[in-house]
């Protein structure tokens, strides 16, 4: 009798910690709310860096007010719930974690740009896709909710500036709740935006766009012509007429616009969402990335080496090496040769905010033999030079 006691004293005890499932119902629709990034061309002006190695932050908006959940979405019976933030960006944009800042970075479509979304409600942190959300805090659905983030404007490594003009979309900020007791359920609730976790309520959406334009960093230079002079092949090389020409010179000078540096900071007032102050920049444009692409075709790469534009002379290209005509040797194989559509950095000094920069960028040029019959007639190739702030 004894044992029997203890048994249904053991039976009550379990089922005094069970839990019924719970079943909210909640009101409040509230429409997207569409927010576009406040930026002054001329007093938030920045110099994007064109092709770092790794992400670098251009511009940060100290935090933004969306919005309180809880003062929009009312729910019957108010649940423990997980306060949770993410991202959903526009097709085409898949974010990559940066290593080094922790963020979440959002690619801009077709541009060489991101976004990072960052939680400052409660417990901070960076704000992934519905994959990697954010969970801020734990606590009832009925007080908080607060969508307060920062966003930054990233420049993304390997990627050329296509344009000094950023113009986005549809990155929708997502505020939502997800029961802590697994069990429970939501019946009817609003549509206020994308739901993409299970057993989730989106409380609140913000739609953030921009258009920004940037403080162009791509340097100008005159188009030149490079007189390459008439030969007689057969006085080149000897029998084989294998020997290359003389070299010419290929100079040319950039005329680079004002170097405006990056890493600003946007102090934002939440009352209003508007930018008060910033701070001036904390990241120097260095270098000048040079890449020359070739308008004829690419004969050999490794030794800078174009064919000549078809219609005329035959049997020989055109070579390109960096450096003076007097520091080039008659070898077949230059120190420098021009690699193709591959960057070369000039001038590693940091430039000073706001300075301007004219350079002159030594470049020789010379005819040599490529392969096939060697036909007389005009000699010309031409190629275009890339060159802006790293």
């Amino acid at each position: 009798m004894h044992n029997l006691k203890c048994l249904l004293l053991f039976i009550c005890l379990c089922c005094s910690f069970s839990a019924s499932a719970i079943t909210a119902n909640c009101t409040g629709t509230v429409p997207p709310k569409n927010f576009s990034l406040p930026y002054n061309t001329s007093l938030d002006s920045l110099t994007a860096p064109g092709n770092p190695s790794q992400y670098k932050l251009l511009y940060t908006w100290s935090g933004f007010d969306w919005g309180y959940s809880s003062l929009q979405v009312t729910c019957n019976p108010t649940l423990t719930v997980d306060f949770i933030y993410y991202v959903v960006p526009p097709a085409g944009s898949v974010p990559v974690k940066d290593s080094a800042s922790g963020n979440w970075i959002f690619p801009i479509p077709g541009t060489g740009f991101g976004l990072s979304f960052y939680n400052l409600d409660q417990q901070n942190g960076p704000m992934g896709n519905y994959q990697n959300p954010w969970v801020a805090y734990r606590g009832s659905n009925g007080a908080g909710g607060r969508t307060y983030v920062r966003v930054a404007l990233w420049k993304l490594p390997g990627a050329v500036n296509p344009s000094n003009v950023i113009n986005f979309d549809g990155f929708q900020v997502i505020s939502a709740y997800r029961p802590v007791n697994g069990a429970d359920t939501w019946g009817s609730v609003p549509n206020n935006g994308p739901n993409l976790i299970s057993n989730t309520l989106t409380a609140l959406t913000t739609v953030v766009s921009g258009n920004i334009t940037l403080t162009t960093g791509t340097c100008n230079f005159d188009d030149i012509n490079v007189p390459m002079g008439s030969y007689d092949v057969t006085l080149h090389g000897g029998p084989s007429r294998a020997g290359p020409m003389p070299w010419k010179d290929a100079s040319f000078t950039l005329k680079c616009p004002p170097a405006m540096g990056y890493g600003r900071t946007g102090s934002v007032n939440t009352n209003n969402n508007t930018v008060t102050s910033r701070t001036t920049s904390t990241a120097y444009n260095q270098n000048i990335n040079i890449t020359v692409v070739p308008r004829s075709e690419i004969f050999d790469n490794v030794r800078g080496i174009m064919k000549l534009n078809s219609g005329g002379a035959g049997g020989y290209g055109v070579q390109l090496a960096w450096g003076t005509v007097a520091s080039q040797s008659t070898d077949l194989n230059p120190a420098q040769p021009v690699i193709f559509n591959t960057p070369i950095q000039r001038a590693t000094a940091v430039l000073t905010i706001g300075s301007t920069t004219n350079m002159v960028v030594n470049m020789a040029a010379r005819y040599i033999r490529t392969e096939g019959n060697i036909q007389p007639g005009p000699a010309d190739a031409s190629v275009e030079i890339i060159a802006n702030y790293n």
